[in-house]
């Protein structure tokens, strides 16, 4: 009977342990979700994903998984990609009216979670290569930020201010496995970190630690879209069917997915 009672309290003892330590876990990821008010948390998938509008926070939650630049890619289009024509009963006044209430409309319509094509997305431009010198224990991470791309205006409708854009963008080519189209990031603002077309950040790393830690080094990209926001164009040549997004990139950083920890942030040049 005394073995029975002791078994009992060894597991409510046992059980009573485990509550505590999970409360306590789970206040640490409260805290930090808290912390960083400003984070924007949406379920897909049953995964949460987290897209970060705090450009000062100190720490990344754990696993921490960017915005798919597919996902701008698919939704994008429906949203601005659109012919708007001045009815024939339709004054003036009327259709500038309307313009507006579509721009506006757009502004406000919520892209995934309560992100709008004005807030801030943090994405992976898929352009950094990162490598490790083990002679020196140096961890290199070189960001690609695309080459000078001038455009013609043949075929193309978009106002002044638009071809200054197109004009100064650079172009960082996402490749992919599957058949055209092919997708384009173009950077609006890359001169304002550079004036080469790569940054090369090396951190100083032990190389145990680089070679358990090198998977889950990543680098992101804060960013705003930026008018004309998506463009895209066809022909029969496969090479010129090419979706395209405009962007101008806020913040680069350098993290470590897996825990969170930052690195390092590179902001643009002043």
């Amino acid at each position: 009977m005394n073995l029975v009672k002791f078994r009992k309290i060894f597991q409510i003892t046992c059980c009573t342990f485990l509550f505590i330590v999970g409360c306590n876990i789970s206040k640490e990821d409260t805290k930090l979700t808290y912390e960083n008010e400003k984070i924007v948390e949406n379920k897909v998938d049953n995964v949460k994903k987290y897209y970060s509008a705090n450009l000062n926070i100190e720490m990344f939650p754990k696993n921490y998984s960017v915005l798919d630049n597919n996902f701008l890619f698919d939704v994008l289009p429906s949203l601005v990609d659109r012919l708007i024509f001045k009815g024939e009963f339709e004054t003036t006044g009327e259709f500038k009216a309307r313009i507006k209430k579509l721009d506006d409309q757009m502004h406000q319509t919520p892209i995934i979670g309560n992100l709008t094509i004005d807030s801030l997305f943090t994405m992976d431009l898929e352009n950094a290569n990162i490598y490790f010198d083990a002679d020196n224990s140096i961890m290199n991470i070189n960001i690609y930020l695309g080459r000078d791309k001038l455009w013609s205006s043949a075929g193309i409708s978009k106002s002044e201010d638009d071809h200054i854009i197109y004009s100064k963008s650079s172009e960082i080519r996402l490749y992919d496995k599957h058949s055209p189209p092919y997708r384009s990031i173009l950077v609006t603002n890359h001169n304002e970190y550079s004036n080469n077309s790569n940054l090369l950040t090396k951190i100083n790393m032990d190389r145990d630690y680089a070679r358990q830690e090198k998977e889950n080094i990543r680098v992101i990209a804060s960013i705003k879209l930026v008018k004309p926001w998506y463009w895209h164009r066809y022909s029969d040549i496969p090479l010129a069917k090419v979706k395209y997004i405009f962007l101008e990139v806020i913040q680069f950083w350098i993290i470590n997915f897996k825990s969170g920890e930052i690195y390092k942030r590179i902001v643009p040049e002043k």
